[in-house]
């Protein structure tokens, strides 16, 4: 057999790269031996499960392949004969190369555990199938291949296949021909090796993407459902309370005395306090947060409302952006700010006095500081301090405090101030009537608060 040898060499190893499929490299090293060596037909057998079938061949009838495609010898109800280990039996020359059943002493067999012939008819005429180590079925031969050349395909320490050469002429093969696959066959099996595992582990990449997938639609489906579900319970809530606050502002109408209609208003408006949180819950896209700024601006407008505040006297602004706070934290801050903003509307501006509630607030990592403030009338200098006053108003406001964790600060400056100087100057030099200071940490859990009681 005349060919190049470092030429077909260098084709091979540049097929057998990274890139491309195993298909297409095994087609490739087919295609270049055959026109190298100008060889009948050439195939490649490769293992798949206990068997060992043509993975791709190159001059092979159809009918030869399928005729010649299993090497696992068969008894009369097509169930695989095994040997005393449990293992196949593998019938053929191929079945000896990859089942490693040859004998070097024999000229038709290597060192390396490969079979060549150029001559099979002569082979099966003058030898056993003692000799040849296995039942041959003879049909290469019977379809003219005189030479036949079988090379192992090694992975390590194991044979995944074989090289198979086949040619109608006699006398095609060498020696050093054969000694030349040989090594060819060992780069050629740790290339389709590499290209298994690439494979098997591409396709784990792809079944685990494709489960990882599933089940993040899965996840998604269920947060979904409880959002939606979250949603409906914060709407409900949300309605019960506004019921609830209907039916205390309708009965504050009809209470006969002053102080039951004020305590019922009270009441109206602390309820309405908490239904607006759910409320935003429930408008929201993240039902974990509620945006402070827009609560509160649907917050005070209907304590104004209940109270009958007449908005071009009484006026509040707020100053801050994006601060979100979660339930637990919302819930009580709010409560505090309905306390604060009705002791201002009921005892800050007498007389239809004109005036402005202002909120301020800031966040730090660790904690937010509001600021409540009002240029009312302000608070006379023998009242108690913040801890020690005794009306309802001021006992919700530090118990709500407390629950939160914070602490709360007052002023008070008894000096009048016209709205215009209060809102061209700076908050904290010409506040007048009385400045609440609120810090408290940030989104503190409702059940950690207990149990921080509890302890």
């Amino acid at each position: 057999m005349n060919f190049n040898k470092e030429s077909l060499t260098m084709y091979v190893l540049k097929m057998i790269n990274p890139s491309v499929s195993e298909t297409d490299t095994i087609k490739n090293i087919l295609k270049v031996i055959k026109s190298a060596t100008n060889i009948d037909a050439t195939g490649i057998r490769l293992i798949d499960n206990e068997d060992y079938p043509y993975y791709t061949v190159i001059g092979f009838s159809q009918e030869f392949v399928n005729s010649e495609n299993s090497l696992c010898s068969r008894d009369r109800h097509n169930n695989i004969i095994r040997d005393k280990d449990g293992n196949p039996v593998l019938e053929c020359m191929c079945g000896n190369v990859i089942c490693g059943r040859t004998n070097p002493e024999l000229p038709f067999f290597t060192i390396n555990g490969s079979f060549y012939s150029n001559n099979t008819s002569v082979l099966l005429a003058s030898t056993t199938e003692d000799d040849r180590q296995s039942s041959t079925r003879n049909r290469c031969n019977g379809d003219g291949y005189e030479s036949v050349a079988l090379i192992p395909l090694h992975s390590d320490s194991s044979i995944i296949g074989l090289l198979q050469l086949n040619g109608r002429k006699t006398g095609i093969f060498k020696r050093d021909d054969i000694g030349f696959f040989e090594k060819l066959g060992e780069s050629i099996g740790a290339a389709l090796t590499r290209k298994k595992y690439e494979e098997f582990i591409r396709n784990m990449n792809i079944e685990l993407e494709r489960k990882v997938t599933e089940r993040t639609c899965d996840l998604q489906k269920v947060i979904n459902e409880k959002e939606v579900l979250l949603k409906e319970i914060h709407h409900r809530i949300k309605n019960n309370l506004y019921t609830i606050s209907s039916m205390l502002k309708l009965q504050s109408h009809h209470a006969r005395y002053k102080s039951v209609k004020n305590a019922l208003s009270d009441a109206c408006s602390r309820v309405h306090s908490i239904g607006m949180v759910h409320q935003r819950l429930y408008q929201t896209e993240d039902i974990a947060c509620i945006d402070i700024k827009s609560y509160l601006n649907g917050m005070i407008p209907e304590i104004f409302n209940i109270y009958h505040v007449d908005s071009s006297m009484l006026d509040y602004c707020l100053d801050f952006e994006d601060i979100a706070m979660n339930l637990d934290t919302a819930v009580p801050f709010g409560l505090i700010v309905n306390e604060i903003i009705v002791n201002s509307i009921k005892h800050a501006f007498p007389d239809g006095m004109p005036g402005m509630i202002m909120i301020r607030m800031t966040q730090s990592e660790d904690e937010y500081t509001a600021c409540i403030s009002d240029n009312g009338i302000g608070i006379s200098e023998e009242s108690p301090p913040m801890d020690k006053r005794t009306s309802l108003g001021f006992m919700i406001i530090n118990n709500l405090v407390r629950q939160l964790d914070g602490k709360i600060e007052m002023r008070s400056r008894n000096v009048s101030n016209k709205i215009s100087d209060y809102l061209k100057s700076d908050t904290e030099s010409i506040l007048r009537g009385v400045h609440y200071k609120i810090t408290f940490n940030k989104e503190y859990k409702e059940d950690e608060r207990w149990v921080k009681k509890e302890c």
